[in-house]
């Protein structure tokens, strides 16, 4: 596993953690009940698309710093907010599990030319691997990732209710949970973004209920853990375990948080996605 050290501490990235106003100037288009941002890049065979998939309770626009960056970098790239995400309707929430959101992913990786680099944050990595399982990819990044059932070893955390949605999650758990570098900080921005989750999407990832064909994929891949994540659903190793389950190249970021696109420095992480797409995808 490589290891990256970063100094995350006030690092001038405080203040635009929670700029979303990037992504918030970009068109969208509905892809079936998703939806992605447009990218101002064209896709090429030789430099195809990012697809960027937010992890539970989120949405497209936690990757708004990162989309800038990558676009500066001339490169094609899109965020999805898979269905009941981002101001889309809650109402397919109701039924919606791991499985259906792969399904929204792989739909939106169908629009391309060419085959693209799917991204998954936390829950959306096991999205990405379903979609990746279904559609062809040109590469698979991983970020802080859920395990799929299948992982050797994983662990399983306590179920929720899941006769209806789960609330967004409050103050002290997104600290704790998701933004431990962001102590001082205020996180109202963020906050206010969140949205309810399908309890039973995040019963598939609590449960284990819902498995990666890993065989049915080949590509590139890499897997990002982050040093200062929550162990009660990442537990020391688990992630890189992840990664390997995926043939991945395993980095840790140890001073990221869980949330590493919005960290109080979050250039490390797609510093690490560009070197890497820049070396083993292009």
């Amino acid at each position: 596993m490589l290891l990256f050290s970063t100094n995350s501490k006030h690092s001038g990235a405080v203040l635009d953690s929670f700029d979303f106003g990037y992504i918030d100037a970009l068109p969208t288009v509905r892809v079936g009940l998703a939806r992605m941002t447009q990218s101002p890049v064209k896709e090429t065979k030789s430099k195809p698309a990012i697809v960027f998939v937010h992890g539970n309770m989120q949405g497209a626009w936690v990757y708004s710093n990162w989309l800038k960056i990558v676009h500066e970098a001339g490169i094609a790239a899109t965020a999805v907010d898979v269905r009941g995400h981002g101001g889309l309707p809650t109402e397919d929430l109701l039924s919606a599990g791991l499985s259906e959101y792969g399904d929204d992913v792989a739909a939106i990786a169908q629009t391309f030319d060419h085959p693209p680099v799917l991204v998954g944050h936390s829950m959306g990595g096991v999205m990405v691997g379903l979609a990746a399982s279904r559609t062809p990819v040109a590469g698979l990044v991983l970020l802080t990732p859920s395990p799929p059932a299948n992982l050797p070893g994983a662990q399983a955390v306590p179920p929720v209710d899941e006769t209806r949605p789960l609330a967004p999650a409050d103050e002290k758990t997104v600290r704790e949970k998701y933004l431990a570098n962001h102590a001082d900080d205020d996180i109202a921005a963020m906050l206010e973004r969140q949205c309810p989750e399908s309890s039973v999407a995040i019963n598939d990832r609590y449960k284990l209920r819902v498995s990666v064909d890993v065989e049915k994929i080949n590509c590139p891949a890499l897997c990002i853990s982050a040093g200062r994540d929550w162990p009660i659903t990442h537990p020391p190793g688990q992630d890189a375990a992840v990664g390997t389950f995926y043939g991945a190249e395993n980095v840790n970021l140890p001073e990221a948080a869980h949330n590493l696109m919005i960290d109080v420095d979050w250039r490390p992480g797609i510093a690490c996605i560009l070197e890497w797409y820049n070396r083993a995808i292009v």
